[in-house]
């Protein structure tokens, strides 16, 4: 009977320890910074809100749909460029969400990590691919 009440004792201990190991772990990656993951994916959904909510309506206001495409078509190669520093600047939430941006405690590259879009025909609202540049330190 006391062997068995141990081994029950042993196995709660055990999964104690793990539980307390899963909690500090993630504590520890959350005050570390998001992963390259997260960080694309964030950079992604400000691309689509910068572009949709603000950089679409502001170029297209009062203009015709040929003005807008010929706008337009002169970045369906280069690319709209918003880097770090300027996606700051869009409003509190990113400037909130891009001081996560860090691999290993060390702060992402402010000016060379970005969101770039390329706008495409027939250069709608939605007509648009991203491209993520990260400069984090990440392995490649």
């Amino acid at each position: 009977m006391n062997k068995k009440k141990n081994r029950i004792i042993i196995i709660m201990l055990i999964l104690v320890l793990l539980i307390l190991g899963f909690v500090i772990a993630s504590f520890i990656k959350s005050t570390l910074g998001y992963g390259e993951e997260r960080i694309v994916k964030e950079l992604t959904s400000m691309g689509e809100e910068i572009y949709n909510d603000y950089y679409y309506p502001s170029i297209s206001s009062e203009k015709s749909e040929e003005d807008i495409s010929n706008f337009l078509k002169a970045y369906e190669r280069i690319g709209l460029k918003f880097n770090l520093n300027e996606l700051e600047k869009y409003n509190s939430n990113f400037k909130e969400k891009i001081s996560k941006f860090k691999n290993n405690n060390k702060q992402c590259n402010k000016d060379d990590t970005m969101v770039v879009i390329y706008p495409k025909s027939p250069y709608g609202k939605t007509d648009y691919t991203l491209e993520i540049k990260l400069e984090c330190g990440f392995k490649n």
